[in-house]
């Protein structure tokens, strides 16, 4: 078994340290907790220690020792005059007391990741409730991502990250600055899917937003070879990959298996089941799925196979994440699932795209176009999302035929309601083809017009001007 991992030294000289330097004491105050501390009394006496700065109390040998109380009274004070001692005696105690805060700082993080570790094997041997492991994961993950805390920085601190950042986005492809959708009319709204970032799609059903989802597949995974992964209550993963072979060939997934269709799109089909063979394509259609687990499933995939995109269908028929509070709310339960998934595209910094259903509300709206207030429990849905995108049909049926139904392609509205890195945008006109769940904007069926026409491939897409597109082309 592995040893814990303590520096008992570190930690005696950090409490000397903060009992004779009331600066000092200050800047450890902000950089540890008790929980940093191995030993138990040390842990105390630090937390007295905090007490006493936060209450804005004089912080010194005699007022610390006059706080202990008990019969072991007379040991303590002992134990902490043996600290001070410490300190006050050795020349450079005071003098690294940061090195030695960060030094039991980063002692604690690793015994805490042990720990955490130790349970998830424990419950691994032990149970096979799936909701005990999902925690037991979940636990784990916070450890390694807590390592990444930190308190207030001064501006100067971080002001060079953020001159690079801004360095690489002029000089950046356009991939770089974000993750392009492929679909130019939008990538020239929201400048592609930002590392990190999350997004919600949300539409009434059958409105298509397992369809938009099945050509992101299409065309980051299939045709540009990026990693994507699935994670889905809605369709089983048989369906998925159908779908995404038939949106990258662009015919019948209804013809299909119906055994209707053509030998010309059968071929096309039989390529584009091969090509999707191949892709880095990868699905989790797990029954109850929690975002507790699609959390470790995201993180899993970046690091072992560098997942670019990951993509939850849908987010209220998730099962709500097993916790200790009894009874939740629906919205409670919601709000921890998109904290969730907000988490994971942190950690994992890659853009995470969740779909989500409107409520009935657009339903009794003239024209029916969506707002943000009709996402389902929408408050921490709203909240936590980087950018919001509303879809709906840009199509009704004529006055005198109230019967008729939609086109085979039907126009589609999509509004970015909120983007919180750039402006939002409403009617972005596109199309579904429903019978290959396929999506298209203009600008894009311009593009595969003319490389269908001249037989070349275009290499670059959108030049940051709505419906502008940048021609660059090779021989097929």
């Amino acid at each position: 078994m592995i040893a814990d991992p303590v520096c008992a030294e570190a930690e005696c000289l950090v409490i000397g340290a903060m009992i004779l330097d009331h600066t000092k004491a200050l800047a450890i105050r902000a950089a540890l907790t008790p929980a940093d501390f191995h030993d138990g009394f040390r842990a105390r006496v630090f937390a007295l220690c905090c007490s006493m700065l936060d209450g804005g109390q004089h912080l010194d040998l005699v007022t610390l020792c006059e706080r202990f109380q008990g019969k072991d009274r007379d040991v303590d004070v002992r134990l902490v005059c043996e600290m001070a001692d410490s300190v006050a005696n050795n020349d450079s105690g005071r003098a690294h007391a940061a090195a030695h805060a960060a030094m039991v700082a980063d002692y604690g993080h690793r015994r805490r990741i042990i720990a955490a570790s130790r349970k998830v094997a424990m419950q691994a041997g032990n149970t096979t409730d799936p909701a005990a492991m999902e925690r037991a994961q979940s636990e784990a993950l916070e450890m390694l991502a807590a390592r990444s805390a930190h308190g207030p920085l001064k501006a100067s601190e971080f002001a060079d990250e953020v001159r690079k950042e801004v360095d690489a986005a002029q000089n950046a492809k356009p991939d770089e600055r974000g993750l392009r959708t492929g679909i130019i009319e939008l990538d020239d709204v929201i400048g592609g899917m930002r590392p990190g970032s999350l997004t919600i799609l949300a539409a009434r059903p059958s409105q298509g937003k397992s369809s938009f989802a099945t050509t992101l597949i299409s065309k980051l995974c299939l045709e540009r070879g990026f990693p994507v992964g699935l994670f889905t209550v809605e369709v089983n993963r048989n369906d998925a990959y159908r779908n995404v072979a038939c949106c990258n060939a662009k015919v019948s997934g209804h013809a299909l298996m119906n055994g209707k269709m053509s030998d010309k799109d059968f071929n096309a089909y039989s390529e584009a089941f091969l090509k999707a063979k191949a892709a880095p394509f990868y699905v989790d259609d797990s029954p109850n799925l929690t975002t507790a687990a699609i959390r470790a499933g995201i993180r899993r995939l970046t690091l072992t196979r560098g997942l670019k995109l990951a993509i939850v269908d849908y987010l209220q028929i998730l099962s709500p994440d097993s916790g200790n509070e009894r009874n939740p709310t629906r919205e409670r339960e919601v709000a921890k699932m998109s904290a969730n998934l907000k988490a994971a595209a942190r950690e994992s910094n890659i853009p995470v795209l969740v779909l989500a259903q409107l409520n009935r509300e657009v339903e009794h709206r003239d024209g029916k176009r969506p707002r943000l207030s009709d996402l389902r429990e929408s408050g921490s849905i709203e909240q936590d999302a980087d950018i919001v995108m509303l879809l709906s049909s840009d199509w009704s049926p004529r006055p005198d035929h109230p019967e008729e139904q939609p086109p085979a392609v039907e126009p589609k509205n999509l509004d970015v309601a909120k983007n919180r890195n750039g402006p939002v945008h409403h009617a972005i006109k596109l199309e579904l083809d429903k019978s290959c769940t396929r999506f298209s904007g203009m600008a894009g069926k311009l593009v595969e017009q003319y490389q269908q026409d001249f037989g070349v491939t275009v290499l670059a897409a959108s030049n940051g001007h709505a419906g502008e597109i940048a021609w660059s082309s090779t021989n097929s």
